[in-house]
């Protein structure tokens, strides 16, 4: 293993000129310390700094649940004042919440597909917890904020368009090297850049120092690093088997920080913020539009658990897939049990004595075309909703193999109409793509979870 910061070249620029900074005293935090990570430090600042990459995919910011409209697909209108399946009451789920409730911090992290990502499910556990979003401390930022669907707690991310996404689910190089999120971003276009804006939702700027993970895929990549708008050093990463990146210190916070590839292949990985919260809410969220838990069972978990040295550090992990399992047809049980088999094996591996919740998928339902809907019947009506209900009967009884509980978005859908109730409802529950749920929708469903779970209240 080299520890770079042993004997280090950095590039400083500013004020017209440029010097060579050799640094032999070790700055780095524990985190990065431990792997090949290379320091740079920053001594100029900007807190009104803003956020540009190359390209057109540009900044994103607050993302909305979908909301699709389909004007030539209706949706069948069967009967639905009735249970649309049999699955068991997963409604009183009982988990010892006296230590968090006591000690006033929770620290808990989400894996997840789309129903987790866009924020609206998660703002609710921590509202739930009688906090406010602007009260969460994240350690770890995965490199998704520019994803359709996706809200991180950072003000924003851009990236240009030479990169694209490698989710470890798909397996390859992103699942032997496995991100925090398990997924990566990825490019070889030489000025591919990517920014984070590190303000919070209400402007603030607070980090002065955080680890850039990012890997080499070559045997050796250049990448110039920006902070505020300023170029601050150029930095030579090195293929390795280890975790590793960039530690970024310097004596004021940052607004806004970008990286832009010189040569080489990199794949980004995220961040690590500094700092736990004392008081408040320590989250990290892990969700991706269209994830299935195969990532974990693709993963190296000797390399992922890395990134996760102390495995006590969450209260609770939520793993939250199974819709987009769903939608491997045919639909395979044995096929499935075993994925999920394999990945709460290698979840328990690296948190082996955390509280842990599977949430299963709710209901889907399907339009169809205005001239084919006088010739469909219930099977094909309810067929992703035999699909759903077999996920979650799956996951429940797999969870208690490795000591997890279960909860199932479908439950609270089941004596009112499903998916097509709820997007029947005058104030619909459901989107209109009857997948994802509307805001209502997913404020419904979280309310209920906290019930079912007796969601702990912080002094």
């Amino acid at each position: 293993m080299n520890h770079y910061c042993q004997s280090l070249k950095v590039y400083l620029f500013g004020c017209g000129f440029s010097l060579l900074f050799f640094s032999s005293i070790c700055l780095l935090d524990n985190f990065a310390s431990a792997a090949d990570f290379q320091e740079v430090i920053f001594t100029k600042t900007n807190p009104n700094a803003n956020l540009t990459c190359k390209g057109s995919h540009g900044k994103r910011k607050n993302v909305s649940p979908p909301n699709l409209q389909i004007s030539e697909y209706e949706v069948p209108n069967f009967e639905i004042n009735r249970p649309i399946a049999r699955i068991e009451d997963t409604s009183n789920i009982q988990i010892p919440w006296t230590r968090v409730e006591n000690r006033g911090t929770f620290r808990f992290a989400i894996w997840g597909d789309s129903h987790f990502a866009s924020r609206v499910f998660v703002d609710q556990l921590v509202d739930g917890l009688g906090k406010r979003a602007q009260d969460v401390s994240v350690q770890f930022v995965p490199p998704t904020g520019n994803r359709p669907g996706v809200k991180l707690f950072l003000k924003s991310m851009c990236r240009s368009k030479s990169w694209d996404y490698r989710p470890a689910y798909l397996g390859g190089d992103a699942a032997e090297f496995p991100a925090p999120g398990l997924v990566d971003l990825h490019s070889k276009k030489k000025w591919a850049d990517v920014g984070w804006d590190l303000r919070d939702e209400n402007g603030k700027s607070k980090y002065k120092h955080l680890s850039v993970l990012v890997r080499s895929i070559s045997k050796k990549s250049r990448v110039v690093v920006f902070v505020d708008g300023y170029r601050v050093g150029v930095v030579t990463l090195r293929k390795t088997d280890d975790l590793s990146g960039i530690y970024l210190s310097g004596d004021g916070a940052m607004a806004t920080l970008r990286l832009e590839l010189l040569s080489g292949e990199i794949a980004v990985q995220g961040l690590k913020l500094p700092g736990r919260s004392s008081n408040g809410v320590e989250l990290d969220l892990f969700a991706w539009p269209g994830a299935t838990v195969k990532g974990w069972a693709n993963m190296d978990v000797d390399y992922f658990k890395r990134w996760f040295k102390d495995a006590k550090q969450y209260d609770l992990v939520i793993l939250g897939y199974g819709t987009n399992e769903g939608n491997d047809l045919p639909f395979n049980e044995l096929k499935y049990s075993k994925s999920l088999t394999d990945s709460l094996r290698k979840f328990r591996a690296v948190f082996p004595d955390v509280l842990c919740v599977l949430i299963g998928p709710g209901d889907r339902g399907l339009k169809f075309k205005k001239s084919e809907i006088k010739r469909v019947d219930e099977s094909d009506v309810r067929k992703f909703t035999v699909i759903h209900a077999s996920i979650n009967r799956i996951q429940l009884e797999i969870a208690r193999t490795f000591s997890c509980h279960q909860w199932s978005m479908m439950g609270p859908m089941i004596d009112t109409g499903g998916a097509y109730g709820w997007y029947r409802l005058e104030s619909p529950l459901m989107a209109r793509d009857l997948l994802h749920f509307s805001k209502s929708g997913y404020i419904e469903l979280a309310k209920k979870f906290m019930r079912d779970v007796k969601w702990p209240v912080l002094r």
